[in-house]
């Protein structure tokens, strides 16, 4: 279980606050995230107390957006932005199991998690968790990273997805198209390309994240 994190004293509460008021401007944490190539999970964490927010990490962080004003975070004004859709709420994602790429491309399930989960935020209640061991996949995932996937999240070509076979081995690639009858993925390490018959598929879950190491 995710450790209770301490209460933020008022300049941290408030460079949350703010860091909230930009991200609320777009569609999603990830919609941001992408626009300013943020890592996902370390604003997940920063937005929702997991990560530590001090006066190095804002100075970073307005350096990496660029375009805030120098003093954005330590500020009490509002952000001069557009109101946009509420955020979904952070939800605790159970992390199932342990894997490591074996081979052919497939993952395999070295260990299963009991009790531990991880805070993310989705409104799914579906999402779920993996924990990598081995530096296999690198540099793209590397070992103690955690790969949270949801099935209610629509994937689209270029997306990380998690590709379930009805043969019980499962893997994670990039999907590069999706045709009626088949889908092409990749692998995230090497790029080796692969073609998979939709009648040999069980599910195709969308990665919506790649955490730092937890």
């Amino acid at each position: 279980m995710a450790k209770p994190r301490k209460p933020d004293d008022p300049i941290t509460a408030n460079r949350r606050r703010k860091l909230r008021d930009l991200v609320s401007s777009y569609d999603s944490v990830a919609d941001f995230c992408r626009r300013y190539g943020l890592d996902e999970g370390y604003i997940g964490q920063l937005l929702n107390g997991f990560s530590s927010f001090g006066e190095k990490s804002a100075r970073n962080l307005r350096a990496k957006i660029g375009s805030i004003p120098d003093g954005y975070f330590e500020s009490q004004q509002d952000a001069n932005v557009e109101p946009g859709p509420a955020l979904a709420p952070v939800r605790m994602v159970p992390i199932v199991a342990m894997v490591q790429a074996g081979p052919n491309g497939f993952f395999e399930i070295i260990g299963h998690v009991a009790g531990e989960e991880v805070p993310f935020y989705t409104r799914s209640t579906n999402a779920y968790a993996l924990r990598v061991r081995g530096d296999s996949m690198r540099p793209r995932i590397r070992s103690g990273q955690i790969i949270v996937a949801d099935p209610d999240t629509v994937y689209a070509p270029e997306d990380d997805v998690v590709v379930m076979l009805k043969s019980g081995e499962y893997m994670v690639k990039e999907l590069l198209v999706e045709r009626n009858d088949e889908i092409v993925v990749t692998s995230v390490n090497n790029g080796e390309r692969r073609t998979i018959a939709k009648a040999d598929i069980e599910y195709i879950h969308c990665v919506v994240d790649i955490m730092r190491r937890g």
